[in-house]
């Protein structure tokens, strides 16, 4: 999966859950490296993956899986 930097521009993928808000942009504004089993289970994403904060042009912020995040390409 790719990994997303601080600031990077993203849109929340198609077949996100509503609460995601899908087809959305976002903006990074955290990062959470998924070190161990632990963090792994609370995050739901595999041990090496990432989790992020994302917030949307309304302020709106979300933490969500590398796995519903993908670049913007301009």
């Amino acid at each position: 999966m790719p990994h997303f930097t601080w600031g990077e521009s993203v849109r929340i993928k198609a077949g996100a859950p509503a609460a995601m808000r899908p087809g959305e942009a976002a903006s990074v504004c955290a990062i959470t490296e998924i070190g161990d089993e632990t963090q792994a289970s609370e995050y739901g994403v595999p041990v090496g993956g990432r989790a992020y904060w994302v917030e949307f042009g309304d302020g709106e912020a979300i933490e969500i899986s590398d796995a519903w995040i993908e670049a913007i390409h301009s």
